[in-house]
């Protein structure tokens, strides 16, 4: 907060920021609305049985999930240019949140 008050430069002024928080918002949005195609009803966001199986079905997957009995555990990540972001296993490439999910229904 000091620095802020002392002038500190406004990063969301910063084109290349802006652009990666709207790339972030719409891969999020990518993310809830498959989590929200899950619920039958109930609120997805609030609903343990809907949680439960967006966890079960990787939509919400870590790394260290590998091993975990509920979690599927098979994502893969990498720092690329500053993000942490999936990426294809045998590539090594980034993957958008669409071709993530969609490699997962596949499964």
């Amino acid at each position: 907060m000091d620095n802020a008050l002392r002038g500190i430069p406004d990063m969301t002024a910063d084109d290349q920021v802006r652009r990666h928080r709207d790339h972030l918002i719409g891969e999020a949005t990518i993310l809830l609305r498959a989590i929200e195609q899950l619920a039958a009803g109930q609120d997805p966001f609030t609903d343990v049985h809907v949680l439960v199986q967006a966890v079960k079905r990787g939509y919400l997957d870590a790394p260290h999930l590998v091993g975990n009995p509920v979690a599927k555990g098979t994502i893969q990540t990498a720092i690329i240019d500053g993000a942490c972001v999936a990426i294809d296993p045998q590539s090594g490439r980034p993957l958008s949140e669409s071709d993530r999910l969609s490699s997962l229904k596949s499964d």
